[in-house]
């Protein structure tokens, strides 16, 4: 597991306990943590899966921008999917079906998948930043975070992955998500890194 080295901290923190005072104990515990969080979060894959190539040009500078941030706290890899052939021909129900066959199949080597859906759960920041450390203290390795196309997920896909996040009740272009969502990634990286970015 990824954080398997908790267990050697406590017991180093247990005894420097003997010895040093209350202050200096918790500055060595807290500043031993961050290091832990950093060696792991190196170890981890982060990838956002989405269906077809960003077509504003703004979202996708600003993509950049923030995946160029990204891999400095994990393996971080954009995916995009191709479109689904004559989509334009298709009925909305049969054209999220396709696209659901396409991500089942994409998404099988994963340990953890979240669905950004409008009919998830909404977190705070820190909530959101809890959530992922929860997901490497339990083992995983590779999270995959997939934004679907303009009419979201088959009834497929949301039940084979249940975890399902809402990044608001707002309603946002399946486009300008992508970008609202990597930086809410990156916002939560410098939480569990303890750097000054985020503001209760």
């Amino acid at each position: 597991m990824l954080f398997a080295s908790r267990g050697v901290l406590s017991s180093l923190f247990t005894r420097l306990s003997r010895t040093l005072n209350f202050e200096l104990r918790q500055e060595i515990y807290c500043r031993s943590i961050r290091y832990f969080l950093y060696i792991c979060c190196t170890m981890l894959r982060v990838d956002v899966v989405l269906l077809g190539k960003t077509t504003l040009p703004y979202i996708e500078e600003g993509l950049k921008d923030y995946a160029s941030r990204l891999v400095h706290y994990c393996k971080f890899e954009l995916r995009v999917l191709p479109p689904v052939r004559n989509a334009a021909s298709l009925s909305t129900e049969e054209l999220v079906k396709r696209e659901g066959i396409q991500f089942m199949e994409v998404l099988k080597g994963y340990d953890r998948v979240v669905l950004l859906d409008e009919h998830g759960k909404e977190y705070t920041s820190r909530a959101f930043a809890t959530l992922v450390n929860n997901f490497t203290l339990q083992g995983a390795s590779r999270i995959a975070f997939v934004i679907g196309g303009a009419y979201g997920f088959s009834d497929e896909v949301r039940k084979a992955f249940p975890n399902q996040l809402s990044l608001s009740q707002l309603t946002f272009s399946h486009q300008i998500v992508r970008l609202i969502f990597l930086e809410q990634l990156y916002r939560i990286f410098t939480i569990l890194r303890g750097e000054p970015y985020h503001h209760d």
